[in-house]
């Protein structure tokens, strides 16, 4: 699963058929995103009386999923071996922006700052160094 930061909800359309709501989002750092879902699915979208309004009801909200996520098996991380990526300078938000499979539907990015950058190519240079020594040996 993807996480995107959305900083807001564009626009909202219905097909002519009035079975999908295409719904355009603009995000932080990949640019605008349409999502196209049945109609069906937009009451899952509605939001509850029942969500927590006051900042001490979010900071318990916030308190009770950092306990449960402390209860998943902190060892594992979901690994994707790409084939296709892009890194683009967002000067404006001085980050290094890196893309993976920029091309399908399964994208994902991160924005990394200069000195970052820097550090993670010389990490990925090491590690890229290693293999080929041990392809060598």
């Amino acid at each position: 699963m993807h996480d995107f930061d959305v900083t807001d909800i564009k626009d909202v359309s219905i097909s002519t058929d009035g079975k999908h709501a295409k719904i355009m989002l603009e995000t932080k750092y990949i640019g605008d995103m349409g999502i196209n879902l049945p109609v069906s699915c937009l009451s899952k979208l509605q939001i509850s009386s029942a969500l927590p309004r006051s900042e001490s009801e979010i900071a318990a909200v916030l308190d009770q999923q950092e306990h449960q996520s402390t209860l998943v098996d902190q060892n594992k991380i979901a690994v994707s071996v790409i084939t296709e990526w892009l890194t683009a300078a967002d000067k404006a938000r001085r980050v290094v922006v890196i893309v993976t499979s920029p091309q399908s539907a399964k994208r994902s990015g991160f924005a990394i700052n200069q000195q970052g950058a820097k550090e993670l190519a010389a990490a990925l240079v090491r590690q890229a160094d290693a293999l080929e020594r041990d392809d060598d040996g």
